[in-house]
């Protein structure tokens, strides 16, 4: 028992906060199992390790040590119990971290799918791994699927919940989801629940996370009134706050401002704005990140009206790179194909019409495939193509 012992000492060295000495105490637990096998306590030992590896960053050694992990459990025959089904997690995780959202997804799926099987599906724990899904399929831009899904989380984490509540992650991510498939009313409805549960949590973050979402939405929808209520609303909530991280946006009250400065056709001032933003969140020194695609996309929108179709192809190109992550993300990704819309504006502004059609044929591939053949950009996509099919006519 003295291995299993070591890893039990091992994950109360982690919970610490100390993960070299987790590590040592994992490394002496291996000597033992060398000498006295035992897969179960090796299961323990090596998901731990996976556990370790996943909060350092490394994600390879997380893949080595729960690909470990599971390939024992199969070989016993375990392939039915939570601790399984906790392996197969982590190891979506893992592959996740790796950039491999493909591969990612049909482990979600099986594990997803024994949850159901075993009648675990409407625990938490199975709530959680749909979530997880529906953020991979997200972050892939494969955004309808995304959306239809995330309502469904969101559905089931409130009847855990005495209250009715809904967690703020399932809030979030929903109302996101809605917003980008064009469904403003829902996603004011959303972003506007997480506001107030933030309030009444005396949590200024998720307070300012949702008035941010908010006041976007209402100025999609022509309510400018709310939408002035709102930003000033987040300019009270983020005042002072260090952590404006996102997994969507740069959250910062120049975006907004910028936003209200399209609407008022100040393209000028919007530009200067986003351009602004994008410097402090360290685009033009080379940090590319997802959160900064909205901003590039608005960048693109205020250059192309400002008549600089040069200019508002590198945004648009710029845009399309965050949103890639693997060979099939190009015909896939909503995001994507918003970006290649984006690109085909620019080329018309410049008077290149053979590489407008191009670039709109990966646009509608994208567009239909990720946000759907109903989201606003697909149809104002096939409704490019019908225009310029009527002018080679």
């Amino acid at each position: 028992r003295l291995a299993e012992i070591r890893c039990n000492l091992a994950e109360l060295e982690r919970l610490q906060g100390r993960p070299k000495d987790a590590s040592r105490t994992l490394d002496g637990a291996d000597s033992i199992l060398s000498a006295h096998p035992d897969p179960w306590s090796e299961v323990s030992c090596l998901s731990l390790r996976a556990a370790l590896a996943q909060e350092t960053g490394e994600s390879d050694r997380q893949g080595i040590a729960i690909r470990r992990a599971i390939a024992i459990q199969d070989s016993l025959g375990e392939t039915k119990g939570m601790r399984y089904i906790a392996s197969l997690s982590r190891l979506a995780d893992a592959l996740t971290a790796e950039g491999r959202l493909r591969d990612a997804r049909p482990v979600h799926e099986r594990t997803i799918a024994i949850m159901d099987s075993t009648g675990r599906g409407g625990m938490m724990s199975g709530v959680i791994m749909r979530h997880n899904l529906a953020r991979l399929l997200e972050k892939s831009g494969e955004t309808e699927e995304a959306e239809r899904m995330l309502y469904d989380v969101m559905i089931r984490a409130s009847r855990g919940d005495p209250n009715g509540r809904v967690p703020v992650q399932s809030l979030i991510h929903y109302a996101q989801a809605a917003f980008v498939q064009g469904h403003y009313d829902s996603a004011a409805k959303y972003f506007s629940r997480l506001a107030e549960q933030g309030a009444t949590d005396g949590n200024r973050y998720w307070e300012s996370r949702g008035v941010f979402g908010l006041a976007q939405s209402q100025l999609r929808l022509g309510e400018r009134d709310d939408a002035r209520r709102s930003v000033a609303r987040f300019r009270r909530a983020s005042d002072g706050l260090t952590n404006r991280r996102t997994d969507d946006h740069l959250l910062d009250v120049r975006a907004l401002d910028a936003q209200f400065a399209l609407a008022a056709d100040s393209d000028a001032r919007a530009l200067t704005l986003l351009e602004d933003l994008l410097r402090s969140s360290g685009h033009y020194s080379g940090r590319h990140i997802r959160q900064s695609h909205s901003a590039l996309m608005l960048a693109a929108e205020a250059t192309l009206r400002l008549g600089d179709g040069h200019k508002a192809m590198a945004f648009a190109s710029q845009a399309r790179r965050t949103a890639m992550r693997d060979s099939l993300t190009e015909r896939r990704s909503f995001y994507v194909g918003e970006a290649w819309l984006m690109e085909v504006r620019a080329h018309l502004s410049l008077g290149d019409t053979s590489q407008a059609r191009s670039a709109l044929a990966r646009a509608i591939v994208a567009l239909t495939t990720g946000g759907g053949a109903t989201h606003p950009k697909s149809v104002e996509a096939m409704a490019l193509r019908d225009t310029l099919l009527g002018r080679d006519k």
